[in-house]
């Protein structure tokens, strides 16, 4: 390079500003660090809408009346406070869609599937009740708490709601019923169901993911050590597990009215349901990408399930075709 392009290239650099320094390269950390360790500066990290609580939710954006409900002849001699939702039938023929929770939940685990059931079929009542040790409380004849969960009793309760639902509400009768139950709540419909409590009421019964034989295998993992903590204790149901699922399969095909089973997989059915699903004893629907929790996870899906079931077995919709007799009295041909 010449003199005079050396002093040329060496005034133009001169006049540049000085360069940026250069920044220290972190260090590198293993993946399974602790999260104390890894995040320094808690207070600027905005945790992702996964991370954040989900909004609280009102009973009143999803049923139209909030009913506590006193009284009902228990067994026990005692006395109880009943919760319960409801969003009354459109008239004294639309059916009624009585909810019952599972072990742990509430009334309002159905409120998403509700709503989507009210905008297929606004004529149709709604009615989510909480068991007892869940919402609702019983005493017993001393006054002290009643938390006797056994499947028997969880269907007097429920029976026991539906009688005083209809004394507050008015009704000479209760109207058609189609029974839903999640989990522990499938278990005690099914109960009602082969009970026969309802007799010409029911028409039919739903069971939403619980089945006998996949319920009693789920039992070894109840007492799996957690950190959750719980309102409902289930640990202190031990004793009561067996009683919920013992025979549900049986009571469950041989239930008066129509019968629907909806499970997030197959793998769930136990032989006897096999069985009767070949023989077509029941209706099946499968939600392959939900959780056990399929009514919340795929609300608007099991709604239209349950809307189609209802629909199917809705007495005072069905248009019967005219008997032989009357069209021969009318001069008509048969």
């Amino acid at each position: 390079m010449s003199d005079l392009a050396k002093h040329f290239a060496k005034t133009k650099l001169s006049s540049l500003p000085p360069p940026e320094p250069l920044l220290e390269e972190a260090p590198e950390y293993e993946d399974d660090s602790s999260s104390a360790s890894s995040m320094s500066s808690t207070g600027t990290v905005i945790p992702t809408s996964t991370q954040r609580p989900a909004p609280a939710i009102h009973w009143s954006d999803y049923f139209e009346q909030e009913i506590y409900l006193d009284g009902g002849a228990l067994s026990n001699g005692g006395h109880a406070k009943w919760h319960v939702y409801i969003t009354p039938p459109a008239n004294s023929k639309a059916p009624l869609l009585v909810l019952h929770h599972g072990a742990g939940s509430s009334a309002m685990s159905f409120a998403l599937m509700a709503k989507e059931v009210k905008k297929g079929m606004p004529e149709l009542g709604i009615l989510a009740v909480e068991a007892r040790g869940h919402g609702s409380a019983v005493w017993d004849a001393e006054g002290n708490v009643d938390n006797d969960l056994s499947v028997e009793n969880l269907t007097e309760d429920l029976q026991h709601m539906l009688e005083l639902t209809k004394v507050k509400l008015g009704w000479t009768v209760l109207p058609p019923i189609v029974l839903v139950g999640h989990s522990l709540g499938g278990a005690v419909v099914t109960h009602m169901a082969n009970s026969g409590m309802l007799n010409s009421c029911l028409l039919g019964y739903a069971v939403l993911d619980v089945v006998e034989g996949s319920a009693m295998e789920a039992l070894k993992h109840m007492q799996t050590d957690g950190r959750w903590a719980w309102r409902t204790e289930l640990g202190s149901t031990e004793a009561y597990w067996e009683n919920w699922f013992t025979g549900m399969s049986v009571k469950f095909l041989k239930g008066k009215g129509a019968k629907l089973l909806v499970l997030a997989g197959t793998d769930r059915l136990d032989k006897e349901l096999m069985i009767g699903q070949m023989q077509g004893k029941f209706q099946l629907q499968v939600f392959p990408n939900a959780g056990h929790f399929l009514h919340e996870d795929q609300p608007d899906k099991t709604a239209e399930v349950v809307i189609e079931f209802v629909k199917r077995n809705d007495r005072s919709a069905m248009v019967l075709p005219p008997k032989v007799s009357d069209l021969l009295r009318q001069g008509r041909k048969v």
